[in-house]
């Protein structure tokens, strides 16, 4: 009786040290995000000082002249929406819709830049701005200067994934989504529908393969998370297209994923990402993860050692348009003269975050220690966390801020939505692809521009 009585004591121990052990774990995981999240909204609050000092009392960017006040108020702009969309508090809407304000009375004048290369710069600071304001505050002012800007585009360079409005409108319908806020249905069809109007120049863009193709693939499979979550109808042709995409993206990958450049290899993870998120079918959905974690794995290796995010070489043109002062001819000279520059990346933290929530995925822990570190790394940062490695900007500080808060504010977002409630959480959404798109467009409008100056490639014939 005595043995008997001594196994079940045992037995009652080691329950009992297993349930201290794991609520232990629990607490000790519950107190290291919140004090990550104490991190964050501090490192976001420092930010919005910085605003403060540089943002006049009628909202305009302070220490520019012409053009570049219109773009630094953009610019300022689009940092203090980050802000909001991380701490959601009264004091940094009250400065982004100021500046907004400040923004559409400095573009009623007739002045504007003399050459069209630089009023392409000034649209695209506008456009990116008013993506973001639009979505955070469904403001009618900015989404007439969203669709003003991106018509502009369109009638410059004709229509393509990277110009069109529907590109634009899913932007602002992702700000609205990430930020808790609600879907609109109808901007979401009218995107779709618009998508279905030029399938075939969206089918020849992508056509192209590489970046272009990974980048049809996120904006495609963005479209189609959105109609889930909105209740919009896709056209039928729009649907079909997102599975071509997807499986000649998949079958190209498993082929090639060793021979891509870093850039290339986050497009393509960001695409397969997005898709994933829409909820895909098996055999389809195992063969996404699997690729995705080779290639996530593959880009882990070399992002950081020690303890320290390691510097990775960039286009320096994915970061040059973010200097207000910069004009065009001085963009073009500098991507000329230094087509990379080292950077710290924080684009892969915040695509491992979506990827380690998707289920099935082998790899979250592994995941979860690279956004802790990049974390404490950005928000411990005083004054601020610096994205790139090499001075080459005069506003590099500016650059640095807007790159920074971006990451800390979408990871932010994150959190927010691991901590809905249940109901909530089904239909949370959990992918940034709206930065990461964003960025692309204006690379690939940049590119295009410094082609047809023959800047980049050489004069045309």
């Amino acid at each position: 009786m005595r043995s008997g009585s001594s196994r079940e004591t045992c037995t009652w121990l080691t329950t009992l040290l297993l349930f201290f052990m794991t609520t232990s774990l629990i607490v000790g995981s519950v107190r290291a995000q919140e004090h990550h999240e104490a991190l964050a909204k501090n490192y976001l609050n420092r930010m919005l000082e910085h605003l403060e000092s540089n943002i006049s009392l009628e909202g305009v960017a302070r220490g520019y002249e012409g053009d570049s006040t219109v773009k630094a108020t953009a610019r300022l702009g689009l940092l203090a929406g980050y802000v909001h969309m991380g701490l959601k508090d009264s004091d940094s809407l009250t400065m982004l819709n100021k500046i907004s304000k400040a923004l559409n009375s400095l573009l009623e004048r007739p002045d504007e830049p003399a050459s069209e290369q630089d009023k392409l710069l000034m649209r695209l600071a506008v456009l990116e701005f008013a993506s973001m304001h639009y979505g955070l505050t469904r403001s009618e002012s900015s989404q007439k200067l969203l669709t003003g800007s991106c018509k502009y585009l369109v009638e410059k360079f004709g229509w393509s994934p990277a110009t069109s409005c529907s590109t634009y409108i899913l932007y602002s319908e992702h700000v609205a989504h990430i930020a808790g806020g609600r879907v609109d249905k109808g901007n979401v069809e009218y995107a779709l529908n618009e998508i279905h109007d030029h399938y075939i120049d969206f089918i020849n863009y992508s056509s192209r393969g590489g970046t272009n193709l990974a980048y049809g693939l996120n904006i495609l499979s963005i479209g189609i998370r959105l109609a889930l979550v909105s209740g919009a109808k896709s056209p039928l042709e729009v649907a079909a297209m997102w599975q071509v995409h997807l499986n000649y993206s998949i079958n190209y990958l498993k082929e090639s994923y060793e021979k891509l450049s870093p850039d290339e290899a986050e497009a393509f993870l960001n695409g397969l990402i997005s898709a994933l998120e829409t909820g895909l079918e098996e055999p389809l959905n195992a063969e996404a993860i699997s690729i995705s974690e080779k290639i996530a794995s593959g880009l882990l290796e070399n992002w950081a050692a020690g303890g320290r995010i390691i510097l990775q070489k960039r286009p320096s043109l994915s970061y040059l348009p973010y200097d207000p002062s910069l004009d065009f001819s001085s963009i073009a000279s500098l991507a000329q003269n230094y087509p990379a520059v080292r950077v710290h990346d924080l684009d892969l933290p915040i695509l491992l975050k979506r990827l380690s929530k998707i289920n099935g995925v082998r790899g979250a822990d592994r995941y979860g220690e690279a956004i802790s570190l990049a974390v404490e790394s950005v928000a411990t940062s005083k004054p601020y966390f610096r994205v790139l490695g090499d001075e080459m900007m005069p506003h590099q500080d500016l650059v640095d801020r807007i790159l920074s808060a971006r990451f800390i504010a979408l990871w932010l977002a994150f959190e927010r939505a691991e901590t809905a409630r249940p109901a909530e959480l089904e239909l949370a959404f959990s992918g940034p692809s709206y930065y990461t798109l964003i960025g692309c467009s204006a690379i690939l409008i940049g590119l295009l521009a410094l082609h047809r100056m023959g800047k980049l490639f050489g004069s045309e014939d």
